[in-house]
């Protein structure tokens, strides 16, 4: 796991869609797929649901949410 599939992983939990959330990184919708699918299988969780409105965090997306805010937080701090 790295900083920066932490940073995709909150961007969508912001935009909620990985269009938008794709556009704010400055990248394509499929690099963000893949770095998020990447993600859960590391984990060997399911973090979002993908739903035609958007994606939207599971139990364990909820979960390791603040987590990721505070990893990416100390490290935008060194």
């Amino acid at each position: 796991m790295d900083i920066v599939k932490l940073v995709h992983f909150l961007r969508i939990c912001e935009e909620n869609n990985i269009s938008k959330a794709a556009q704010g990184l400055f990248i394509t919708q499929q690099g963000l797929s893949k770095s998020i699918i990447s993600l859960e299988h590391e984990l060997k969780v399911p973090l979002f649901y993908r739903t035609p409105e958007g994606m939207l965090l599971t139990k364990y997306g909820e979960a390791i949410k603040d987590h990721a805010e505070s990893i990416v937080a100390a490290e935008a701090g060194m």
